[in-house]
């Protein structure tokens, strides 16, 4: 993935981290699928931009966490931290038709079972990554 899907991560790093509907919304396509993971019945799928994007703002508004920017299966992708402790609570993957340029596919995982390796000692948050509300990096 190229440097057009580090600047869509990073929008929505930012959308999310500023409430912004309108921003977060443009990112999207139209059609949109969101699958999460949470190992329980409040996870599923959800598709269509207005749906995802109402499901996006929910879910991070409910959340005492921040993001940062991190690799997902070697494609860039978000990472939803406790600044409290630094643990790992989801890891949102990203897809994109490249021909569109918005993103098509997200893929959130907040099942405890699948961030275990994401909370090692061995990955703790790295300084400079984080995505405050004005789009600065801490540090």
């Amino acid at each position: 993935m190229g440097p057009g899907m580090n600047d869509l991560v990073k929008g929505l790093g930012r959308a999310l981290a500023d409430q912004d509907e309108a921003a977060l919304s443009g990112l999207l396509t139209r059609t949109v699928r969101l699958v999460i993971d949470s190992g329980d019945l409040t996870g599923g799928e959800w598709r269509g931009r207005d749906v995802v994007t109402s499901v996006l703002r929910d879910r991070y508004r409910r959340r005492d966490s921040s993001l940062r920017m991190v690799h997902v299966n070697g494609s860039p992708g978000l990472a939803l931290y406790r600044p409290a402790d630094g643990a790992v609570v989801g890891i949102l993957a990203i897809g994109s038709r490249s021909d569109e340029g918005m993103i098509s596919e997200l893929w959130l995982a907040v099942a405890p079972q699948k961030l275990t390796s994401w909370n090692r000692p061995r990955n703790p948050p790295a300084p400079g990554t984080s995505i405050h509300p004005n789009g600065s990096p801490d540090g």
